[in-house]
């Protein structure tokens, strides 16, 4: 299976660096990285192009290895948001899975990929597998465990053992959701759902794996922390989870 790997980036080249060697460390091969620049300054997309380049010459010696440069001119001052970069990815995409990546998280396990495979190909009726995340404020760990209410609903601590749980859909919805960096879907499920709503900046993740769990013919848990999520920093209000105010998240929530 050929895996896309779809990273929306703006204005972060030094962040985006870390992301992208992360993911140059995984153990398949098969992949195909999809950085999507939702319209950078100029410095910052040439940074973000360059980057992209080095990697790719560092797996020059793996031939299934793939990775494209989208930029996107929008006029928008703050770019065309997430919706709608992640679905320029999918929409150039080749993979039968698709995962994401936020340009300021990290995936820290090698074999998050390799396994997220392993299971979509065993079970052919899976269209959608998750993990868990580290969240840490100023590279300081404050949480283990991203989902802590399926993990108590199915009886687990903090992760280790990367065992697979099938869950029911109302396992799916008991917690918070999984962010995209712990996703992979099955292509046909993304088709399916018609990707990211682009009428919101904010909780679009949130709508996406609602639907996703609606539609999907198998969700699975795997008990494995494959990202390090960092939370930002308020005070820089470099992302729409800061930019906006608590009242402006109920509207984007009830919209």
């Amino acid at each position: 299976m050929q895996v896309s790997v779809v990273v929306p980036t703006r204005n972060r080249p030094l962040k985006l660096g870390a992301a992208l060697r992360a993911i140059a460390r995984q153990t398949y091969t098969r992949v195909e990285l999809i950085i999507v620049d939702d319209g950078s300054e100029e410095g910052a997309a040439a940074a973000n192009a360059a980057l992209l380049a080095t990697i790719a010459a560092g797996r020059i010696a793996d031939p299934d290895w793939q990775s494209r440069y989208l930029f996107l001119e929008s006029g928008l001052s703050g770019g065309s948001g997430p919706s709608a970069a992640r679905n320029a990815g999918l929409r150039v995409a080749k993979g039968d899975l698709i995962a994401f990546c936020d340009d300021d998280d990290e995936w820290c396990d090698e074999r998050h990929i390799e396994a997220a495979v392993a299971e979509f190909d065993r079970s052919k009726g899976v269209d959608l597998l998750f993990g868990n995340q580290h969240t840490l404020i100023d590279g300081r760990l404050v949480s283990e465990l991203w989902l802590p209410l399926l993990c108590q609903r199915l009886g687990l601590s903090a992760p280790a053992d990367g065992a697979l749980y099938p869950l029911s859909k109302a396992n799916c919805l008991i917690d918070h959701f999984p962010s995209m960096n712990l996703c992979v879907f099955r292509r046909t499920l993304l088709d399916l759902i018609g990707g990211f709503w682009e009428g919101v900046r904010y909780s679009e993740d949130m709508d996406l794996y609602v639907r996703a769990v609606e539609s999907a013919r198998g969700v699975v848990y795997r008990h494995k922390t494959v990202c390090l999520h960092h939370v930002a920093d308020p005070v820089q209000k470099a992302s729409a989870s800061t930019r906006l105010s608590l009242a402006e998240k109920d509207l984007a929530l009830t919209a």
